[in-house]
């Protein structure tokens, strides 16, 4: 019913802007976001208790569907329940949208041609792919999971840049491209480079047209995020994961604080930082080994843009904000799902949660 009023409302508007509608309904469905006691009560409830939440929740179709079918994995039925659940909830806050925000919206979801690409070529990069089961892709980008699929499907390199010539969308070629690197006998690191570059083309003339302060703010996301990139292959070089020399052109450029050049000449984690924002976020995570640290260091952007959402009531951060939360407690869920399948403490499980605090 709400899902109706709001496309009416839509229709009946008709703005080529409308941040203040769009970001209205946002503000209403952010209601229905968990909070950090339901949370502990989850974890406290094991599977079962995921299990009966979802079937009253945001969540209820996908799981319902995922009951029916041949899955026999109670994990696996819920994994995939979540993830269709979030990508029926972002596809639709995408069609609330119009003109600018529209356009805007498509950067923030990107994110799942970027996690989807990345998991697709490095599965070219391991010595046994055959062995690999394919993943559970996210289906919210601008890229279909079945087309995602058709490329897994791809027998080698040469085929799967065959197939992505034959896509119609500059996500895809820039998949073909990283592909041909990789076949070329280019690193993973170049190649995902390469990717990266692509997608991040598109995306700036996606919103090219456009010059606002929202602009602006998106613009700032995409630098953090290559900040974000660009700190995860500095900590390869200095954790002894990659062996080749250090270079600046490693580095993909334009992020929001780090200049290549900083990074290549920084000898410890504090030079890399040091009188940029990302300084107060480093200063307050205690992992130390690369991968605990980036995660980490992913949630606090997490937070970040979850922050924004009270910053500008009538611009974009709404729904950068909410985007943002909803793909954390996506996150979350899943920690509580795999955290009680593996026999996890309430606790144990509670301490790995985004922006919960036990």
């Amino acid at each position: 019913m709400i899902d109706s009023l709001c496309l009416f409302l839509k229709k009946w508007i008709g703005s080529p802007e409308n941040y203040g509608y769009l970001n209205a309904s946002l503000r209403a469905r952010s209601t229905s976001f968990l909070q950090g006691e339901q949370y502990a009560s989850l974890a406290r409830g094991g599977l079962r208790g995921v299990e009966a939440f979802l079937l009253e929740s945001r969540y209820a179709r996908a799981y319902r569907l995922e009951l029916v079918s041949t899955e026999t994995s109670s994990l696996k039925r819920l994994e995939t329940a979540l993830a269709l659940g979030v990508a029926e909830e972002l596809h639709f806050v995408r069609s609330l949208a119009q003109g600018e925000p529209a356009a805007l919206l498509s950067v923030l979801l990107a994110r799942a041609d970027l996690h989807n690409g990345r998991l697709l070529l490095r599965s070219f990069a391991v010595p046994r792919r055959d062995a690999l089961l394919q993943p559970l892709w996210h289906e919210y980008g601008s890229i279909s999971g079945d087309l995602y699929h058709e490329l897994w499907e791809s027998a080698s390199l040469l085929e799967l840049c065959e197939r992505c010539r034959a896509v119609v969308h500059p996500f895809a070629g820039a998949i073909g491209e990283a592909a041909a690197a990789l076949a070329r006998g280019h690193p993973l690191v170049v190649a995902e480079r390469r990717f990266r570059l692509g997608i991040l083309e598109a995306l700036r003339s996606e919103i090219s047209s456009f010059s606002s302060s929202n602009v602006a703010r998106v613009r700032e996301y995409l630098g953090r995020l290559i900040d974000l990139w660009n700190i995860g292959i500095w900590l390869r070089h200095h954790t002894g994961y990659e062996e080749t020399p250090h270079q600046e052109s490693e580095y993909v450029p334009e992020g929001y604080a780090l200049p290549s050049h900083r990074l290549v000449l920084a000898r410890s984690l504090a030079e890399v930082v040091h009188g940029t924002p990302w300084r107060s976020w480093i200063r307050n995570i205690a992992e130390t080994t690369p991968s605990e640290f980036q995660r980490a260091l992913h949630g606090a952007f997490l937070q970040w843009q979850m922050g924004l959402m009270r910053k500008n009531p009538l611009g974009i951060e709404v729904a950068i904000g909410y985007v943002a939360r909803q793909i954390t407690e996506w996150q979350n869920l899943n920690t509580i799902v795999v955290g009680a399948a593996l026999g996890l403490s309430p606790d144990g499980i509670l301490e790995r949660l985004i922006g919960i605090k036990n």
